[in-house]
């Protein structure tokens, strides 16, 4: 009888009282501070401390999961047309000497300089009219594709959509690092789409196949059952 007397009164000891977690003395369950160091014993402990964080913070990263960021914005670059640039400066160095050579009179000299003239303005014409022309955009959920200058057409693919990215490039594109990026996806209206004068090609052929990987990601789906 004395035993059992010790155990319940060792269990309504500990009911009763509690350790601080500060100088680990027994002090009253219910004391606000610790009589003897003085401290505040209401405190959280650092679990409810850490839970507590990652309570607040999985709501705003449910909202933000949800954001559409603009990854990349671009055009037709002039680096697109580099092999008409290089047989324009090809033309504009060897007319002149085949005109020396052939002892060109005036009117000769003439024509020739409006010719040369004539192919630069007309491959300036060509660049501006690919500049208006096209519009590229990604972002963390679409790539949108814009084209036409009377009328504008938009076209949008969801990144989850595309199965695959590859690049394009010549021997002097790889030079000046521009090239076109192929895309491949389940997109019904074009399956294939084709985005010509691409500059840095595979830094953006890299946002591309990135941006899709993270959205399948986040919405759960493997890449390679898709």
């Amino acid at each position: 009888m004395a035993v059992m007397d010790l155990i319940f009164s060792s269990k309504a000891a500990k009911e009763v009282s509690m350790k601080c977690p500060h100088c680990n003395e027994l002090v009253p369950a219910k004391a606000q501070f610790c009589s003897q160091c003085g401290r505040p014993l209401n405190l959280p402990s650092r679990r409810g401390r850490h839970q507590a964080a990652i309570s607040r913070s999985l709501p705003s990263a449910r909202e933000g999961s949800d954001e559409e960021r603009e990854l990349w914005r671009g055009t037709f670059s002039a680096k697109g047309m580099i092999n008409y640039w290089v047989v324009a400066c090809l033309a504009t160095v060897v007319l002149p000497l085949v005109g020396m050579q052939s002892q060109l009179d005036r009117v000769g000299w003439l024509v020739l300089v409006a010719l040369i003239g004539i192919l630069w303005a007309g491959l300036l014409l060509v660049l501006g009219f690919h500049k208006l022309d096209v519009r590229y955009e990604l972002t963390s959920q679409r790539l949108i594709h814009r084209s036409g200058i009377l009328t504008r057409h938009w076209h949008r693919i969801e990144v989850i959509d595309i199965d695959d990215v590859s690049c394009r490039q010549g021997i002097i594109e790889r030079i000046f690092g521009v090239g076109t990026i192929t895309i491949l996806s389940s997109d019904e209206s074009d399956p294939e789409l084709d985005l010509p004068g691409i500059d840095h090609v595979h830094h953006v052929a890299a946002l591309i196949d990135d941006a899709r990987r993270a959205e399948r990601v986040r919405r759960g789906i493997h890449i390679e059952t898709v």
